[in-house]
């Protein structure tokens, strides 16, 4: 029934921008438990594979998300089309991760969040312009007559 929904355009549910940080750090660990040991099989990622492999914070991947929608707008994976279908998720879970990242006290103060990680760029003070028309329901060709 839900990919019914999906494919009309239809929200089933609704996600909260903290699910999507959850989602992100989620699959941070995850990469570095894969690149740790071989199992039998590697375990698919919410986020598309080429911006969890780059990311080096969760703020990264989801910053990388917004800017690159087309990609997992067009995954095979299901959860990775809905993540990125939603532009304005993407920008709440990253408003909501960098109010979570930046607060009053400073790095180190008590009541401070922690510092972010090495590498993970300043991207509270990144302006988002993402690469991709707000409407992306119409499909790849564009408008349809």
């Amino acid at each position: 029934m839900s990919l019914l929904l999906e494919r009309h355009g239809i929200k089933a549910f609704a996600l909260k921008p903290s699910a999507l940080i959850a989602a992100a750090e989620a699959d941070l660990r995850l990469r570095s438990q894969q690149q740790g040991a071989q199992r039998s099989g590697p375990r698919p990622y919410c986020f598309h594979r080429s911006h969890v492999v780059r990311a080096s914070c969760a703020l990264d991947l989801i910053d990388r998300a917004i800017r690159d929608r087309y990609s997992g707008v067009w995954s095979a994976k299901r959860i990775t089309r809905i993540i990125y279908g939603d532009a304005d998720l993407l920008a709440a879970a990253l408003d909501e991760a960098r109010a979570t990242r930046g607060g009053a006290a400073a790095p180190g103060e008590a009541g401070a969040p922690p510092a972010a990680p090495e590498g993970c760029m300043g991207l509270a003070q990144s302006r988002i312009t993402p690469a991709v028309p707000a409407d992306l329901s119409r499909g790849r060709g564009g408008d349809a007559a």
